[in-house]
């Protein structure tokens, strides 16, 4: 049994731009939705490599944001034992109090901007471990879920598509329920 569909719409709306009387294959409108869902889908697919590129430039900046962390932290540690030998100097009376607590004050705020500087590169780190968390989860998403699809099916037409409207055999427009691919691959030209 072949089904048809024909717009409702142009009897209740006189305005309306769907054709009025005319009957559209079922089958037919299927297939064309279906090669634009794959289209998009492959469209998503290019677009996921591309951001794997990106992915391995935050990889290295991960291991570069590490690097920095361990030389600050050894930093800290010269500073630690800076500090010590000079109290070690005061204390055996080898270096005088005004000298020491000028030494000191000098370390202290070494100390404090090598600290304040590990404080920013671990938020940093924080910020870029979230973000290739987000990058890989996003691996799985519902897109590769569908990447191979061989038919229309209506969980695959629930998941992407809003609404389908339909012209002509050959006019359909598809309302898709996230942004149009289609419409940002324009914008990249």
């Amino acid at each position: 049994m072949m089904n048809y569909y024909r717009c409702t719409k142009s009897k209740a709306d006189e305005n309306s731009d769907c054709p009025k009387g005319k009957l559209f294959s079922e089958k037919e409108i299927e297939g064309i939705i279906f090669r634009a869902v794959m289209q998009m889908l492959a469209i998503c697919q290019e677009q996921k490599k591309q951001k794997s590129s990106l992915m391995l430039t935050r990889k290295e900046r991960i291991a570069a944001c590490v690097a920095e962390l361990q030389k600050l932290e050894q930093q800290q540690e010269r500073y630690r034992q800076e500090k010590f030998r000079a109290y070690e100097d005061y204390s055996g009376g080898t270096l005088a109090k005004d000298a020491y607590l000028r030494q000191r004050a000098d370390i202290d705020s070494k100390l404090a901007a090598a600290k304040a500087e590990q404080e920013a590169q671990e938020q940093l780190l924080s910020e870029l471990e979230h973000l290739a968390f987000q990058d890989k989860a996003q691996e799985d998403d519902v897109f590769t879920s569908f990447a191979g699809a061989t038919e229309l099916t209506a969980e695959l037409a629930q998941t992407f598509i809003k609404e389908v409207l339909v012209s002509s055999p050959t006019e359909i427009e598809i309302a898709w329920k996230f942004r149009d691919v289609f419409d940002m691959q324009g914008h990249d030209n």
